[in-house]
């Protein structure tokens, strides 16, 4: 039986290593372009008033700059729009000035704090070419570095000094004629969810902000619950931004999601809960951002070029014209300067009186365009010896953002939704009409058109009757390899003989692409229009090519069902043939697999990947693509498009090539009422055969990002490969969960029988086994109290109807992984322990007695009343960690004990009657020891009662490691902090870890006889730990603090145990 358990257990582990692989590995490479920073940075601290100094004494706030600009705001006069930058978890300003290279990219670890780095260098680099002198101010606040992902009690001191920065921020501008009246927040990680947590402060004035730009903030749920601070955060969150939905209207959120790279933030946790009708709240995974098309992990999103540069972009088209710093009074008159005399004029400062004004101050240099006073000609008069310039006086405002909210959807649409051709501001369509003479027209009678414009400018134009295909066909597609967002797609309403006279623009629904802009429209939508017309002039003498089609609908669209884990062989559609178009796809019987092939001769073609809209299910498709003959092709598109999230993927492929597609998704569809979509953009008179092969494990990334195991995150892998139904949330396969579960189910439950006799191996899998009832993560009422689901979210809900039977196999495989974990790592443990005993032996003794590494009752009153006033003067996590290493002290004595029992040369076997009970000789073979040199030999039921009491330490220790590992990130915060305050405020971990704390003292006495003698609790004890275990498995999945609590009852019962 022994090997068996091993072979299973090995082959649950290479799953999980396979997992781990996956997880590590199995993502695409970071495309993402580093942004430059081509001056010496530099962070100016910003004076805060002394009450929030002394209030929060370990935060900062620094005004970002690179060289002459950071010189230039040496004096904090400031003319820019503000723009805040919070980083998220361990995230600090100073750490993006450190892993960066001047003048080029870094390779080296980039940490949240570049966020502003690349942000504000961007920026500056933008304002540059831009006139009137607009640019950005980028601030950002150093938060300490604190694990607030980990540790909730500093959240809402954080959300308090972010409100008091806005505050300082607003202040430097007061003297400005035109001040800006908010500030603009871009939040990386959980300094996006602190944003949105602004609005529940009840002195917090909403007009402060009226745009935060998010970056992988996890703001549905936290990735991780380790104290209740943690989810009363986010529960008086959600409660202000549902509840007060309408009062915070004005106000625009942009949520950007990382994609499949970012492992730690799965982009499902970035969506924004907010009401159906309410517009003003964005949701976009980066992949789906136009120009960027790349998915970024959880730390390059802060300084992926492609992203920074959208984001740039959209600063810049916010801000309010009314305010930009491009308007002059009115003329401009000859100074003269006899402050001093110098031969560069960059350097003459003196005293004037400009306009008619008053005294001021006359600057030289003007590289930003941002001063207030301006020269723009030097005069030398050499008799005099005087410098004259003229001058010209401006306005001193500030830049601000728009406060119409119109304008910043139209533009954050613009730049992160979709790209089309109209600008944000531009005025509406108006008719267009066409002046180019009646040469340039051609009008194509075909059912496709491919052009490619000449090298030298032309002025050319297609035109497409449409009277006779609107009965034909459905849909009209158009394509172009010309990337500058212009019209180019007409209706005709009025003709002159072959020429339109007067045509509205349709190329508003133009959607940009990595190789080329596409455009569809639909022919029954075109009733008053007579011809289409395609402008492909070429004004600028650059080739480009444009390729046109008429389309049906139904015959470029053929439904696929996708495999999954347990098919077997199953059949997996039938065949689809489409005679009209000459597209022929069949899909082949296998076991985990199906394909498609399109022998192409149009330019579209649609895949419906059927049964395909659940975050677990997890798919690699490859499409390889092959023409007979060569010729000049636009390269093929393939796209990932969900139709209820804006989460699409797009990858580019030249003829012939082979592409392999991750066909994953972040959100669910919770009706089942439509699936994922695989478009493809494919080249004329070419093959494509498109698999889709179920991945041998799910790459969907795990929620617990700051696990330390790599085997726990490979579990969380690997059980996300197996399809279920309905499926688990997130939390449900905590590492802390798997463990302490087994741990629980290892104590003793039956009297008579001895409690730790069994092999660990055999021990563990017993113990794993499932309870029953089933627990569904969903089913417990407790969890819709903190953290309500939202609909995108509530997995559980489904449409009616009959569902497949394999997800029932689902709970198996999911007992299997769990006690997987714990086999091996319970044998980590034990030999981690093993190896540590070995290097601890020379400092100690030897000893035979199983009494070795316990405390006398006074010297456990005083470390009972020790650990309670250390947790009450400092933080409990430090009392929690001090218990844990006192226990484990006691587990490596009676290690050494065991071996040196093991090791004894005068240990002679004793012969066990046949009438021993539970492994006990009777008192009468007790008795019959041999004796030598006047002393009686050590018996082998000594070192078998030191090896029962080391299993039974051995499991405690593996209790006891759980609320150690889960109040660790308050221990480290602490540690952090300590020389601002001795004391942890507000401290998760305290007072109720006061049992446990004194249970875990209590138990470094116990052993296996006074257990087993146990005549009062036992019994008790061992009918109320499997209740303990059920109810622990029920409540604390999303609440892992709760662990703590059911491991202090269930300690506290084996305390009560031991001694009475």
């Amino acid at each position: 039986m022994r090997p068996a358990v091993y072979a299973l257990y090995t082959c649950a582990l290479a799953l999980l290593l396979t997992g781990l692989r996956e997880l590590l590995f199995g993502f695409e490479e970071n495309r993402c372009s580093m942004t430059y920073m081509f001056e010496h940075p530099e962070y100016r601290r910003i004076q805060l008033p002394r009450r929030v100094a002394c209030q929060y004494p370990a935060y900062g706030l620094y005004l970002y700059g690179e060289g002459s600009y950071a010189q230039e705001t040496r004096g904090l006069k400031l003319t820019g729009a503000p723009v805040l930058f919070l980083p998220g978890n361990a995230g600090s300003h100073k750490q993006g000035k450190t892993n960066m290279q001047i003048g080029g990219p870094s390779f080296g670890t980039v940490c949240p704090g570049s966020g502003s780095r690349s942000l504000g260098s961007v920026a500056l680099r933008k304002a540059e070419n831009v006139e009137g002198g607009i640019h950005l101010n980028v601030f950002t606040i150093d938060f300490n570095e604190e694990l607030v992902a980990l540790y909730g009690g500093s959240l809402l001191r954080q959300t308090h000094f972010l409100h008091e920065s806005i505050k300082v921020i607003l202040r430097l501008y007061k003297n400005r004629p035109d001040p800006p009246s908010s500030v603009v927040l871009v939040g990386h990680s959980m300094g996006g969810v602190v944003a949105r947590a602004l609005f529940t402060l009840p002195r917090f004035n909403p007009h402060l902000v009226s745009l935060i730009l998010t970056q992988a903030s996890p703001h549905h749920a936290p990735v991780v619950s380790l104290d209740p601070y943690i989810l009363g955060f986010y529960s008086s969150v959600k409660r202000r931004w549902s509840s007060g939905a309408e009062d915070l209207r004005n106000v625009t959120v942009l949520s950007v999601g990382g994609g499949y790279r970012d492992y730690q933030v799965r982009s499902g946790l970035a969506a924004l809960s907010c009401p159906v009708d309410d517009l003003n709240k964005l949701s976009v995974v980066v992949t789906a951002v136009p120009r960027t098309w790349v998915s970024t992990d959880h730390l390059s999103i802060v300084w992926c070029k492609e992203l920074v540069l959208a984001t740039v972009r959209a600063f810049f088209d916010l801000i309010e014209p009314e305010t930009q710093q491009d308007h002059h009074r009115a003329g401009s008159m000859w100074v003269e300067d006899h402050s001093q005399h110098c031969s560069d004029p960059d350097v003459v400062v003196g005293m004037i009186r400009l306009c008619g004004g008053p005294v001021g101050v006359l600057w030289g240099s003007c590289p930003l365009k941002n001063r207030v006073i301006q020269y723009t000609e030097k005069q030398m008069d050499y008799s005099l010896d005087l410098y004259t310039y003229r001058v010209s006086c401006r306005v001193g405002g500030a830049d601000g953002f728009t406060d119409d909210v119109g304008r910043r959807m139209s533009v954050l649409s613009y730049h992160f939704i979709r790209h089309p051709v109209q600008l944000p501001g531009d005025p509406p369509n108006t008719p267009v009409s066409f002046a180019g003479p009646s040469e340039a027209w051609t009008e194509v009678n075909t059912l496709r058109v491919f052009y490619s414009a000449p090298k030298e400018a032309s002025v050319k134009y297609f035109l497409f009757a449409l009277s006779s295909r609107r009965k034909a066909y459905t849909h009209f597609y158009c394509r172009s390899s010309n990337m500058e967002m212009s019209s180019w797609l007409f209706g005709c309403t009025q003709m002159n003989g072959p020429v339109c006279v007067q045509a509205v623009d349709l190329s508003w629904g133009t959607e940009l692409l990595p190789a080329y802009k596409v455009l569809t429209v639909k022919l029954d939508e075109l009733s008053s229009v007579s011809h289409l017309v395609i402008d492909a002039s070429n004004p600028s003498a650059r080739q480009f090519i444009v390729e046109c089609e008429w389309q049906r609908e139904r015959s470029q669209t053929a439904p696929v069902p996708v495999p999954h884990v347990l098919s077997f062989g199953e059949a997996s559609s039938p065949t689809f043939t489409f005679i009209t178009s000459r597209v022929v796809c069949c899909s082949v019987p296998c076991l985990t697999s199906s394909d498609v092939t399109i022998n192409s001769s149009g330019l579209l073609h649609t895949l419906q990947l059927h049964h395909f809209h659940q975050v677990y299910q997890a798919f690699r498709i490859s499409v390889m693509s092959h023409c007979k003959t060569t010729k000049e092709r636009l390269p093929s598109v393939y796209r990932m498009k969900v139709p209820w999230f804006r989460e699409d993927s797009f990858f580019t492929a030249s003829i012939p090539s082979v592409t392999e597609i991750s066909g994953m998704l972040h959100t669910a569809r919770h009706d089942n009422t439509s699936s994922a979509l695989l478009e493809l953009h494919t080249a004329p008179n070419c093959q494509y055969k498109v698999i889709s092969n179920l991945r041998s494990v799910c790459a969907i990334p795990p929620l617990h990002p700051y696990s330390a195991s790599p085997a726990l995150t490979a579990k969380h892998t690997a059980l996300r490969s197996t399809p279920v139904n309905p499926p688990l949330h997130p939390y449900s396969a905590s590492p802390a969960l798997t463990a302490k579960h087994t741990a629980l189910r290892s104590t003793p439950v039956n009297p008579p029988l001895h409690p730790y006799s069994a092999s660990p191996a055999k021990h563990t899998a017993l113990r794993s086994t499932p309870v029953n009832p089933p627990l569904h993560p969903y089913s417990a009422s407790v969890l819709h109290d903190t953290l309500p689901l939202t609909p995108m979210e509530d997995l559980s809900q489904h449409a009616a109807g009959p569902g497949p039977e394999w997800p029932r196999l689902v709970s198996l495989l999911l007992c299997v992984l769990g006690a997987a974990v714990a086999f091996w790592g319970t044998t980590v443990l034990g030999v981690s322990l093993r190896m540590m005993s070995f290097v601890l032996a020379p400092l100690h003794r030897p000893s035979v007695s199983r009494h070795c590494g316990t405390f006398q009752l006074p010297a456990r009153i005083l470390l009972i009343l020790s650990l309670t006033a250390l947790g009450g003067v400092t933080c409990g996590a430090l009392s929690i960690t001090a218990s844990f290493l006192l226990h484990l002290y006691r587990v490596l004595r009676l290690q050494m004990t065991e071996r040196s029992l093991s090791h004894m040369l005068n240990l002679a076997p004793q012969r066990t009657s046949q009438n021993t009970e539970n492994g006990f000789g009777t008192a009468e073979g007790q008795s019959k020891l041999k004796e030598c040199n006047g002393s009686s030999l050590l018996s082998e039921s000594v070192l078998q009662d030191v090896r029962d009491d080391l299993q039974l330490h051995l499991s405690l220790s593996t209790l006891l490691t759980l609320p150690m590992m889960l109040s660790a990130p308050s221990l480290i915060y602490w540690s952090r902090n300590l020389r601002y305050s001795v004391h942890l405020d507000p401290d998760p971990w305290w007072p109720h870890t006061v049992p446990l704390l004194i249970s875990s003292v209590l138990l470094i006495n116990c052993n296996t006889q006074s257990l087993s003698l146990s005549k009062l609790m036992l019994p008790l004890t061992s009918r109320l730990l499997l209740p303990l275990c059920i109810a622990m498995v029920t409540f604390s999945p999303l609440h892992l603090y709760r662990v703590t609590h059911f491991l202090s009852a269930a300690v506290t019962l084996l305390a009560a145990s031991c001694h009475l």
